[in-house]
């Protein structure tokens, strides 16, 4: 089982660096997500003795994947948790971050836990379909980790999305359709694996890819 210190070993031999600071907000991170159980289901059961493979581990790939774009504000579309959103808040501390969570118990949790870790991050209780049609916020990139297939998640972007930003959903399995879809769209996409040396770390991750669509330039709400 791959433990958060297992990852941070990891990520110093990957050269993915962490302050110090950054890794304690991630181990209380974890800790407070374990305090979650039997309270509410937060993620998933068969997950929770897994934390740092299955959430951290996936979450930090997307971080690794971030370094590469500007950005100074993200979406998190159904941030459940706090995953992604958290972790990239943590990671990128200076940026404005906004996590999109429908279900109260959950948002309510998302605001206590970004208390507990003194992150900036703001929490809006809304469906997406609400808050994309009604926001008057710009975001430089959106992020969705099993939320929706890409059509629904298309349409809750793009309204939200600067020209030239970015729709980053996380996958896994098989996307055949939405990769269809999407080209039936004539969308600008393309699919992101993670580096050998991440699958080789962790077998998790080989069924795990993110799906990054561009908006076009001319592209308005």
């Amino acid at each position: 089982m791959i433990t958060l210190d297992n990852l941070f070993d990891f990520l110093e031999d990957d050269l993915f660096l962490l302050k110090p600071l950054q890794k304690d907000l991630l181990k209380r991170y974890h800790h407070i997500i374990n305090s979650y159980r039997g309270r509410i289901n937060m993620i998933s059961r068969r997950d929770v003795d897994h934390l740092a493979e299955r959430h951290f581990l996936t979450c930090l790939s997307l971080c690794r994947e971030l370094q590469s774009y500007n950005f100074s504000r993200i979406l998190d579309i159904g941030s459940g948790a706090g995953f992604p959103g958290i972790i990239i808040q943590i990671i990128f501390p200076d940026i404005e971050m906004v996590l999109l969570e429908s279900i109260r118990k959950k948002a309510i949790l998302l605001n206590n836990t970004c208390k507990q870790l003194n992150l900036s991050a703001q929490v809006v209780c809304e469906r997406a379909e609400y808050y994309s049609a009604h926001s008057t916020k710009n975001f430089d990139i959106v992020v969705a980790r099993a939320v929706s297939v890409m059509d629904h998640l298309w349409r809750w972007s793009t309204t939200v999305l600067k020209p030239s930003g970015y729709l980053m959903a996380m996958k896994g399995g098989d996307c055949t359709r939405e990769f269809e879809w999407l080209k039936k769209q004539n969308l600008d996409f393309r699919q992101i694996t993670t580096p050998d040396s991440w699958r080789s770390f962790s077998s998790y991750l080989e069924t795990k890819y993110i799906i990054a669509v561009k908006k076009a330039d001319n592209m308005r709400r």
